[in-house]
């Protein structure tokens, strides 16, 4: 009994732990053109735009909010 609530527990923090990888694109509101050089940030994570606007970050998974200034 012991070993099943403690496999069950690794799960459980293991998919808790899982990766999520974001990719995606900062673009202009008036242009809709990709913004270089901008910073995108989600807690102790961040990433700066390519030249076309597109970034990827690896989150661990959850509810997360991105900043990009």
């Amino acid at each position: 009994m012991r070993i099943a609530l403690l496999l069950a527990a690794l799960c459980i923090a293991q998919i808790s732990m899982a990766q999520v990888k974001i990719v995606c694109k900062v673009t202009d509101a008036l242009t809709g053109e990709g913004l270089k050089g901008a910073v995108v940030s989600s807690r102790a994570v961040s990433a700066i735009t390519t030249a076309d606007g597109s970034f990827t970050l690896q989150l661990v998974g959850g509810n997360h909010t991105l900043i990009a200034s």
